[in-house]
This record gives C-alpha cells, structure tokens and sequence, in this order.
C-alpha cells in the first residue's frame, strides 16, 4: 500500500512539478477531499431530482379535470377548484390539464376547414380532447370513446340521458344521430345518445365550440 501510495504522490508531484510541489502528502488530500466533495455534491444532485420528480408525480396523483358547461375544472383532493372557462388562455389550459393528466400526446394546428375558428387541438389519448382558437384561447373540449372523465355530477360517457342537469333534457335527431344540448340556444353540455327514451344513454359529450361535419 505504501509504495502504490508512493508512484501516486510521485506522479502528482511530475505534474504539479513547475508548481512547486513538496513531495509530501499535502496535495494528496486535497486530491481526496476534492473528489469527496464533487461526488457528495452529485449525489446530493441526483437525490433531489429523484424527490422532485416523487413530489411532482404526487401532485398529479391529487389533481384531477372535471368536464363542464363552460369550460374544464381542475379539482384537488380537498375539493379545492381552479377553473379553466372558454376564453381562458392556451397556456393556462396546458399548464392545468397536464398537472392532471400529464403532457398531451399532440398539440397541433387546428383543421382550416372547420367552421368553428379552430387555431389549435391539443389531444390526451382516451381521456379528452381540447380546441383552441386562433386567438390561442380554449374554445371548447370533447370526450374520446373510452374517456372516463365526468361533469362534477358524474356526467360522462355511458351515463344515462335522465342524469344531464335537472333531468328534463331530451334528445332530438340529427345528420349526427341522436342528439343533446343542456341549452336549446347552445352553450353547456351536449351531445349523441343511443336513443331518445329514459334508457338512453351518452356515447359522445361535448361542451363549446367544437369541430363537427354535419
């Protein structure tokens, strides 16, 4: 061990030679403590980006969107709510959506042959779709087959026609099918629905301004 130690002082000395080096041990230790420190602090490093990304998908785990009328909410664990009403901006959208469900799968240019003034459509995969205007403000949302996002009352997919607000709202046909509207003058809840009895039950649920072809 001491001669290892020896060729390992001597070498430093060769480099540090011009320097002035002693020959002793000094610069040795300040070589360890060097190396301790910078492997302490990378450490340190890692496990704090390991605690963020802990705290960060905790977070996600307490948020969650509910679908609405006018717009999305995002709703904690406490109840707490930020609301994210038509006209609000793009950006605040993203930021809220994806603390809750994560990033979007896409986020691309609107379709130009929608009537809707669709700028943007951002997409997360089975759980909700967003559409945004030219202006960059959320214009309206729509539910993906297999989605199992809900209105605060449990509103979603597969629930029954009778369940949308007081329970009086019909369904009338359309060139879409079997159609719904919580407004008869737009605005709020809509949608198709298998049928127009008391069984019938939601297969696509919107709210705004959305692109359809009629």
């Amino acid at each position: 061990m001491s001669d290892l130690r020896f060729v390992r002082v001597a070498a430093l000395c060769l480099v540090v030679w011009l320097a002035g080096c002693s020959g002793d041990q000094t610069s040795t230790a300040t070589t360890t403590t060097a190396v301790a420190a910078a492997t302490t602090t990378a450490v340190a490093e890692t496990t704090t980006s390991a605690v963020d990304a802990t705290t960060t998908t905790a977070a996600m785990a307490d948020l969650h969107v509910n679908v609405g009328g006018d717009g999305l909410i995002i709703v904690d664990n406490s109840g707490s709510t930020a609301m994210l009403d038509f006209g609000t901006p793009k950006e605040n959208v993203l930021i809220g959506v994806t603390n809750s469900l994560g990033a979007p799968a896409s986020d691309n240019a609107g379709n130009a042959e929608c009537g809707n003034g669709q700028g943007s459509v951002a997409t997360w995969t089975d759980q909700l779709v967003v559409e945004f205007g030219t202006d960059d403000t959320l214009i309206g949302w729509s539910l993906p087959a297999g989605s199992p996002l809900t209105d605060f009352t449990g509103v979603g997919l597969g629930s029954a026609l009778a369940a949308v607000g007081d329970g009086t709202v019909g369904a009338f046909e359309s060139s879409l099918g079997y159609e719904f509207s919580v407004s008869p003058n737009g605005g709020g809840l809509a949608g198709l629905v298998t049928g127009t009895g008391s069984d019938a039950t939601i297969t696509d649920l919107w709210a705004g301004s959305i692109c359809i072809f009629r």
